[in-house]
């Protein structure tokens, strides 16, 4: 399981910057973790992600050390792992 560096840097007074991604672009999500950005909240509620998609987007974040926020939508939940027998993230 990955490292929360937003959690700790949270608890350490320190200020973290994020993006909510709404369309399917591992480039761009690539991008946003050599820019800076601390995480990514990938939007699924209104964008038309297939599991595939997600595993795309949720692995280019990891490759930037990207922390991306679980959303607690059910759908988002569903759909990642649908498939899988475990998954890394914890819900």
């Amino acid at each position: 399981m990955m490292k929360n560096r937003v959690k700790e840097k949270l608890k350490n007074g320190e200020k973290t910057v994020g993006a909510f991604v709404g369309i399917y672009s591992p480039e761009m999500v690539e991008m946003l973790g050599h820019a800076g950005f601390d995480f990514l909240v990938i939007d699924d509620e209104h964008g038309a992600f297939s599991p595939r998609d997600l595993e795309n987007m949720i692995r280019a974040a990891e490759c930037v050390d990207l922390f991306v926020l679980p959303t607690t939508l059910p759908a988002f939940k569903r759909r990642w792992t649908e498939g899988r027998k475990e998954s890394r993230y914890r819900w």
